[in-house]
């Protein structure tokens, strides 16, 4: 029964008197675990950067699928890899591309 009239609270905002909104104890699923692959990913992309950059995008898109199909968490943690090893290898290829440019275009004297 939701209050109304003079005895409601301000605060009610449609809740039922008497009734919890909490879950009982035992019915929550339990907690998943991380997935490694991410971790070691997120890990590999952080601490080595740009020269395990090629390693870790692909690997990350298989953590990324990986936790899709399965119940475990860590899909942050894969999305960050990815993200941090495109950065790498878009910032390795402009730097290429400098050298290049520097090194095979531009006169010598």
């Amino acid at each position: 029964m939701v209050e109304s009239g003079p005895s409601a609270s301000k605060f009610s905002a449609g809740y039922i008197r008497g009734e919890s909104q909490l879950t009982p104890v035992g019915t929550a699923e339990p907690p998943t675990s991380l997935d490694p692959l991410a971790v070691a990913t997120f890990v590999a992309a952080l601490l080595l950067g740009p020269f395990a950059a090629p390693f870790t995008l692909p690997l990350s898109v298989l953590a990324s699928h990986r936790i899709r199909t399965s119940q475990r968490c860590g899909a942050g943690l894969a999305r960050a890899a990815m993200n941090i090893s495109l950065i790498y290898l878009v910032f390795g290829a402009a730097v290429l591309a400098m050298y290049g440019y520097v090194a095979f275009m531009v006169p010598s004297r």
